[in-house]
């Protein structure tokens, strides 16, 4: 940082131009410091900023391969639900229709007159 120059009269302009030069060079000192903490600053938030991404982008990669899994096993489920159903129904309609069948022959049965001997 540039230092007060304290107030004095100069004896001469040569005084004063050195003495305007030497703050001129200290403020320059001082922007060329300022300017690499400034760049050391922005390197680290951009590392930072790096280092956040990749550990997001892993998360979602990791709840993407997640959620394929709990649909793929959800689908599996479905399908092993639904073959079940559909045999399921299969007897259920075998059973049915022989229920059926045996009840048509007996209202036959029972409908037809019978020949007494």
């Amino acid at each position: 940082m540039a230092r007060p120059i304290p107030p004095r009269r100069f004896e001469n302009i040569r005084e004063a131009m050195d003495a305007v030069l030497e703050a001129e060079r200290e403020a320059q000192a001082t922007m060329q410091e300022t300017r690499k903490e400034a760049d050391v600053i922005l390197a680290q938030a951009r590392q930072q900023a790096r280092r956040i991404q990749t550990r997001t982008q892993d998360r979602i990669t990791r709840m993407h391969a997640a959620c394929e899994q709990r649909t793929a096993a959800e689908v599996k489920a479905l399908k092993r639900d639904a073959v079940s159903a559909m045999s399921t129904a299969a007897r259920d309609h075998d059973e049915s229709a022989a229920i059926q069948q045996a009840a048509l022959r007996l209202a036959e049965r029972m409908t037809t007159p019978h020949e007494r001997q």
